[in-house]
């Protein structure tokens, strides 16, 4: 076939474009987005007509709540056997029991409807799987999105408490939990945060295919609470190929400890420990050996520590309870759950920060709690009086390179302004390329 001149192939793809858009316009149908292929477009344009073979349909389509993705795809018009091809090979790249409304795919069709190619994304990884024709149904293929690493400063001053906060700082619900889980051990934000404190990080953020990707781990954080002189921080260090990985203090010594600090995160506390509380529901003066978090119904509590559970049933005033052995020493008790987490049953191991249950008012509570108390040697303690021993420190292989990366951390979150970010492209390990990093990229968020 005779090439255009250069002149003429500008004005042909113009007009292969205006044609194209009147062929969509009047081929429509329900969800059709657009006709792409103008890779196919661009490289054919100065070779005469598209091939009318390589012309393609798309449409977007996610599911609705509790729709199968078969019934889905019928309902776009697709043809039963083609159906079943693309979801077989789909199910061997993802769970398909697992897919979201949110989930979106792109069905590339000719315009006769032949299905020849399936986009799907979830919109929570880097990746997108691709079905292709193949001789025998559809190949799928996994896709990297092209991705862009930041490391953001997050700051703020509390007000009300850290959730709103955070919020008002840029952070999401996410990156509360994940930087309340870093001071666990030593800070109960339930019962000790006060208006002004202060707190700050470092965050990983992505940019994927040029849409922001959310938050990452946190590289450096700090806590002060509001009076003190001394904050609390957290630096994240990984070795052994990322094997090996955990936050440390600046000395090396472990964030870890042997409880946490709270069964439960942002709750307050409706009841303390002590020897004569007037109870609501008996009327008389009793002891309360133990501390009730006030929390909605179906609120996770998770084990204080690493335990085997010696009890879990219903004990009387207290409902559904569950009781963790620690050691020769510790015992935890949770009590008027609504509900035990999967798989907790008595006798088996239970891990630090593992939901085991559930908050409700089984058994004698006015309203929705956890009562959680602790047997220190045999006698009832005040929960939050108990204080656990520290995990293992930095290995002192990893000392010198620690100390670097914290000295890195460090001066860049007293340079970064709030909200800013530093470009992490191009660099590896746990702190990559902060040394080439430059200071007026914008925020990635």
């Amino acid at each position: 076939m005779r090439r255009l001149r250069t002149p003429f192939a500008g004005w042909t793809l113009l007009l292969l474009a205006a044609v194209a858009t009147a062929l969509v316009a009047s081929r429509r149908g329900p969800g059709l987005d657009a006709l792409l292929g103008t890779e196919v477009a661009l490289r054919t344009a100065g070779e005469g007509p598209i091939p009318e073979s390589e012309l393609s349909e798309v449409e977007r389509l996610q599911l609705r709540p509790g729709q199968a993705p078969e019934d889905a795809f019928l309902q776009a018009g697709l043809e039963p056997a083609q159906v079943g091809a693309a979801l077989d090979a789909l199910a061997g790249a993802v769970d398909v029991r697992r897919l979201r409304p949110s989930d979106t795919f792109l069905l590339f069709r000719s315009r006769q409807g032949d299905l020849r190619r399936v986009e799907y994304e979830d919109g929570r990884s880097d990746s997108r799987v691709v079905l292709e024709r193949a001789e025998s149904g559809f190949r799928a293929s996994v896709q990297q999105k092209p991705v862009e690493r930041y490391l953001q400063k997050v700051q703020g001053t509390v007000e009300d408490n850290l959730y709103l906060a955070m919020q008002n700082a840029g952070g999401d619900a996410g990156l509360v939990l994940n930087f309340s889980d870093l001071f666990a051990w030593d800070f109960d934000f339930a019962t000790d945060t006060r208006r002004g404190d202060r707190f700050e990080m470092l965050v990983e953020t992505k940019v994927v295919d040029g849409s922001p990707g959310g938050f990452g781990r946190i590289l450096s954080g700090r806590y002060l609470p509001a009076g003190s002189q001394e904050p609390l921080e957290a630096f994240y260090h990984a070795w052994d190929g990322g094997r090996e990985a955990g936050y440390y203090l600046a000395n090396g010594r472990s964030v870890r400890k042997f409880f946490l600090k709270s069964p439960l995160n942002f709750r307050r506390i409706s009841s303390g420990y002590t020897t004569r509380r007037f109870h609501p529901i008996k009327k008389q003066f009793r002891p309360h050996l133990g501390v009730d978090y006030a929390a909605p119904t179906g609120t996770p509590v998770v084990a204080l520590g690493n335990g085997r559970v010696v009890f879990r049933g219903w004990k009387g005033g207290f409902g559904r309870t569950i009781q963790v052995r620690h050691n020769k020493t510790y015992l935890t008790q949770y009590g008027h759950l609504s509900r035990y987490a999967k798989g907790i049953r008595s006798g088996g191991r239970v891990k630090q920060g593992q939901v085991i249950g559930y908050v409700g008012m089984s058994g004698m509570a006015t309203g929705p709690h956890l009562d959680f108390r602790v047997l220190q040697s045999g006698h009832w303690v005040n929960p939050l009086h108990v204080k656990g021993g520290e995990s293992e420190p930095l290995p002192a292989s990893q000392r010198e390179v620690f100390a670097a990366e914290v000295g890195q951390l460090q001066e860049l979150m007293d340079r970064l302004e709030p909200g800013r970010s530093v470009s992490l492209d191009g660099g590896e390990g746990p702190v990559p390329a902060l040394a080439l990093a430059r200071l007026d990229t914008p925020s990635a968020s």
